[in-house]
């Protein structure tokens, strides 16, 4: 091998040098902190949303609701958002930290998930706390008696 030969390699020599280098410092150091950060942000946006679907299809029917409830997805009697601390054979929310939950709802528990209500009406809703950017929201019709239905919008949000 001349002179020439060995020379003119060299440039390509350090570009694969330089290339390795810097794809194993990202493996090594940050890649692996950035792939655990992601994969608990999705597992926590899932959560939160499988908690919202279970609330959007909470079942009213064993309870003392005085007008035609039919169970379908996001209709809800405006018992659960408006009776607090309700008893045995009745519907309502209760509140524990400031966080209100559904007994009926799964994972809604008051200790890892709470919901609020973002409510532009005249239903007089109590728990309208902690409705920010981190919350998953879906649109419910609220039923009421002797009125028309009305729309609010339910936040479900993790509990720290």
């Amino acid at each position: 091998m001349d002179l020439y030969n060995l020379v003119t390699k060299i440039p390509y020599l350090i570009m694969l040098g330089v290339g390795l280098t810097l794809i194993i410092n990202l493996y090594m150091s940050g890649l692996q902190d950035l792939e655990v950060d992601v994969d608990d942000a999705s597992e926590q946006d899932y959560r939160k949303a499988l908690v919202l679907e279970n609330l959007l299809n909470v079942d009213a029917s064993d309870s003392e609701v005085d007008f035609e409830y039919d169970k379908r997805r996001a209709v809800m009697p405006a018992e659960f958002l408006k009776n607090e601390d309700p008893d045995d054979d009745e519907i309502g929310y209760q509140v524990e930290n400031g966080d209100c939950y559904i007994e009926e709802v799964a994972g809604l528990d008051g200790t890892n998930f709470g919901f609020g209500v973002d409510d532009h009406t005249e239903l007089d809703i109590d728990c309208d706390n902690h409705i920010d950017f981190n919350s998953a929201k879906s649109p419910v019709l609220v039923l009421r008696e002797d009125e028309p239905p009305t729309e609010v919008f339910i936040h479900v949000y993790p509990v720290f």
